[in-house]
């Protein structure tokens, strides 16, 4: 077992700058994605040491979307908790803010965009946040996935397209 934690630690450590970014593309610039990807890599290790898990990247990047989805929901209910260095960037755009009837149908879109997400099959989910949230290079996210350039553009396109067909279904 004691190999399987060495393992575990070691993809961990490979992946740990990309689960900071990717918990970033949810929470934004604050010190809150170290603490998501922390408490990501105390499930993982427990969920490892009790089983194999077969594809321990993408379940890693589960969890880190997992807490991340959690902490945004936590913000959004207490605004105490956002992230000071966040909320600095905010303020300039308060003066101007945006029409409430623009902000209401924007936040219908993100929350059908969120539904549309989590129906998707795993590794077309992955790869669309990485893309559009984490802003991950094709290159990158095929060796994540372990799968060619061509596939990861693939399946990026089939979440987009999903994206554009519910929301245009919901119009």
């Amino acid at each position: 077992m004691e190999n399987d934690d060495k393992k575990a630690l070691d993809i961990y450590t490979a992946q740990r700058s990309a689960l900071v970014d990717y918990a970033k593309s949810f929470l934004g610039a604050g010190g809150q994605s170290e603490d998501v990807v922390q408490e990501a890599w105390l499930r993982f290790s427990r969920a490892n040491a009790e089983k194999s898990i077969d594809e321990p990247v993408s379940y890693l990047f589960r969890i880190v979307r997992n807490l991340s989805l959690n902490q945004y929901q936590k913000q959004k209910r207490d605004p105490a908790l956002v992230d000071f260095r966040d909320a600095v960037g905010q303020f300039s755009t308060l003066e101007k803010g945006p029409d409430p009837r623009e902000t209401a149908t924007a936040r219908d879109d993100l929350e059908q965009v969120q539904r549309i997400l989590e129906q998707l099959p795993e590794r077309v989910r992955i790869a669309l946040e990485m893309k559009r949230f984490g802003g991950f290079k094709l290159r990158e996210i095929a060796l994540r996935l372990g799968v060619s350039v061509t596939t990861a553009h693939e399946l990026i396109a089939e979440g987009l397209a999903a994206c554009r067909k519910g929301l245009k279904e919901r119009k």
